[in-house]
């Protein structure tokens, strides 16, 4: 996308690569959705991981695409976002089956078979999964990040992965989900999902030493078409490093 829509050269290289690679030369790494294919963490192991956010302190700007991107940088050995992927939220039930502390759990009373059915399935605490909707999410309009684009932007999301909002004091939530009255633009989702999604971020950024992390925590990127993003994506890239000093390794 960057090379054939924008015309600026980039450098590929393979993620296991990442381990040992010379990164002086270069001041942004973009990292891609792995998406089904593994993790970063798996890939690069903990040596891998240390390189990448050692980099960043000296003064890189590293950009997460997509969740399971920002995901590796929210690791906590990567440490760069101070952000956690959201089990699934539930109402507080009466009758929740918890440990009391002393061996035993809390009671509970089905008033129904259905009742007694449906707690013989093992819990899922992972959100309902979007199967592609477009969600509106409102933007920080004093932040460089945010800078050349209106108020609002469109996002493609799938899946399941909900972050939470950085507190104040760790960074920014730069682009963050409207209410879950406005959120939907097109498509279909859950309500749960919409409710759970609703002001949680889109895009985050997070200083550490002297670089930048980035996250995207849907890929604005996705196929190639969705151009209402571009603004962002280039923001972080080429304003990134502006407000970065420049990377070193040891």
């Amino acid at each position: 996308m960057v090379e054939r829509q924008i015309g600026y050269p980039v450098t590929a290289i393979r993620t296991r690569q990442l381990a040992t690679a010379d990164l002086r030369d270069f001041d942004v790494l973009l990292l891609p959705d792995p998406g089904f294919g593994g993790t970063y963490g798996s890939v690069l192991g903990d040596r891998g991981t240390r390189r990448i956010r050692d980099w960043v302190r000296a003064g890189g700007t590293v950009v997460g695409l997509g969740a399971g991107a920002t995901a590796f940088l929210a690791d906590e050995l990567t440490g760069l976002l101070s952000t956690t992927r959201e089990d699934e939220a539930a109402e507080d039930s009466d009758g929740d089956n918890g440990d009391s502390g002393d061996g035993s759990t809390s009671g509970r009373i089905f008033e129904t078979e259905d009742e007694y059915l449906h707690s013989l399935h093992p819990e899922d605490t992972t959100p309902p999964a979007t199967q592609g909707v477009l969600l509106k999410a409102g933007l920080d309009p004093d932040h460089w990040l945010a800078a050349g684009r209106d108020r609002t932007v469109n996002a493609l999301v799938s899946g399941s992965s909900i972050f939470k909002p950085l507190k104040l004091d760790a960074g920014n939530n730069v682009a963050v989900f409207l209410g879950p009255d406005e959120v939907v633009a097109s498509g279909f989702a859950w309500e749960g999902s919409t409710a759970q999604l609703a002001y949680k971020p889109l895009l985050m950024e997070e200083r550490h030493g002297r670089g930048l992390a980035i996250g995207f925590t849907a890929d604005p990127n996705f196929r190639a078409y969705m151009d209402g993003l571009n603004i962002l994506f280039m923001n972080a890239i080429f304003r990134g490093p502006a407000h970065a000093g420049a990377a070193v390794t040891e």
